[in-house]
């Protein structure tokens, strides 16, 4: 996937679409890649997944028309390490409101407000339809200094991204985090209703994983359990893609407040969860996610989950 947002020295953020410079038009995305997931067929075996469903043309495409009616945005924090050991791994705030995220100054690196409205085309590199499951087609760019895994729905994207670079009195860095954005329904859904949503997660693993890529299933109910309709979101069958093994742990978030325009979130001592709905009827969901504490061995990414029928 092209990048849909990228840090530039720690400092300076854009959106981008699918495609672009570079992009593989091709819809197989078989054996050996360029990075971050170093193997499709693997990943297709441990994820139970088919084999890509669309051509990387057909996603920017797709990318291009979301971004064009994009209002909202969430970002997770940045988890940065530096080449220097004696620094400590910086984790760095970000805080989103409607189609804005800022991220917080941390010593010489400057404060940035990111905006869904800042859209604009990451040229260069390489972008490959890896697979297809729950019927969303997940891709991966891979440039100099960037790789991203994740997918376009019909609402809403969603990634995971990792970047090497340097800034200016910190040195060089290695840092990732989850983005997703898009068209928000900005409605609560109704009482005394039932509804399923089916996707997919995408992740890094944090600093003892130095950003090892995984994905997994992810499921979204809005129910009745009797106390009071609630929301609850599941994490399951996470693998491990860079290792080919299964990451061998499942969260979950249960009985999360639903606002009244569509947004959600849940904090517990180590994992976080924020997103949305999108598009019409809350066709979709979309969000970000830190599980199991990102700096030690636990993921940041993203997810993204379409309406079951």
């Amino acid at each position: 996937m092209k990048a849909l947002i990228t840090m530039t020295a720690l400092a300076a953020l854009a959106l981008a679409g699918c495609g672009g410079g570079g992009s593989s038009g091709g819809g197989g995305g078989g054996g050996n890649l360029p990075g971050p997931v170093p193997n499709a067929d693997s990943a297709r075996t441990l994820t139970g997944s088919e084999p890509a469903q669309a051509t990387a043309d057909a996603e920017e495409e797709r990318g291009t028309q979301i971004l064009a009616r994009a209002n909202g945005l969430h970002v997770t924090n940045f988890l940065a390490i530096l080449d220097d050991d004696s620094v400590a791994p910086l984790e760095i705030d970000v805080t989103c409101s409607g189609t804005e995220c800022t991220r917080e100054a941390v010593s010489s690196i400057p404060a940035e407000t990111i905006r869904a409205s800042d859209l604009v085309q990451v040229e260069g590199g390489t972008t490959t339809p890896v697979l297809t499951k729950h019927g969303i087609t997940l891709l991966q760019y891979a440039g100099a200094n960037l790789v991203s895994y994740g997918a376009w729905l019909d609402h809403a994207g969603f990634t995971v991204q990792r970047e090497t670079g340097s800034v200016q009195d910190v040195g060089g860095y290695r840092a990732w985090y989850g983005v997703a954005g898009g068209d928000r329904t900005r409605s609560a859904l109704e009482t005394g209703m039932e509804a399923r949503w089916d996707g997919l997660l995408v992740g890094m693993i944090g600093v003892r994983g130095a950003g090892d890529v995984v994905q997994g299933d992810t499921v979204l109910r809005w129910h009745d359990p009797g106390s009071g309709q609630q929301l609850d979101i599941a994490f399951t069958n996470i693998q491990n893609l860079t290792r080919s093994r299964a990451h061998g742990q499942d969260y979950a978030f249960e009985n999360l407040a639903l606002e009244t325009n569509g947004t959600f979130s849940r904090s517990t001592a180590e994992s976080y969860v924020q997103g949305a709905f999108y598009g019409p009827d809350h066709a979709e969901a979309a969000g970000t996610v830190e599980l199991g504490n990102p700096r030690r061995a636990g993921i940041v990414g993203a997810f993204g989950a379409k309406k079951a029928q």
